[in-house]
């Protein structure tokens, strides 16, 4: 089995002037990300994958976490994760090697809430922002699938 940390970026700028890729994390959404973190930090997170939207905020989030957590792995950038459709993050996560047994992912709403209610047959779960679920799946990675996964921790900051 494996952990699956879905991460939806810290607290943003409601705007950019060079448009919502480039919408950066406000004072306050590092803040409350730092400190959610660094309580989660003594859970002993191992992460061995970092999957990232390209958009500035969820490049900042993780950045925020790799700081923290030291021996985080750098981020594989995924610009198709970009305010995806869950087929999208489905396909990221399928492609990543069966030796993956912490994989953090760190994208958008709506796409990260639906992805963990197709992953574990919940419904209603809508990320706020700064937010990690922790679920454990139960497949191997290429063989993810609806219902694959159990929601077994969710903290928000």
């Amino acid at each position: 089995m494996a952990n699956l940390y879905i991460i939806r970026h810290a607290k943003t700028a409601p705007t950019h002037p060079d448009g919502d890729h480039c919408r950066e994390l406000l004072p306050e959404g590092k803040l409350a990300f730092t400190s959610l973190i660094r309580k989660l930090q003594a859970q002993h997170w191992q992460l061995d994958h970092l999957i990232v939207s390209d958009a500035t905020r969820t490049i900042q989030t993780a950045n925020i976490l790799k700081q923290i957590l030291p021996n985080t792995p750098s981020a594989r950038i995924t610009p198709e994760i970009y305010e995806a459709p869950t087929s999208s993050l489905f396909e990221a996560l399928q492609k990543l090697p069966s030796t993956a047994n912490n994989v953090a992912l760190i994208g958008h709403n709506p796409g990260v809430s639906r992805l963990i209610e197709l992953l574990t047959q919940q419904n209603n779960i809508a990320l706020s922002p700064g937010t990690v679920a922790i679920l454990e799946v139960k497949v191997h990675w290429n063989e993810l699938a609806f219902g694959s996964a159990t929601l077994t921790q969710l903290h928000s900051p």
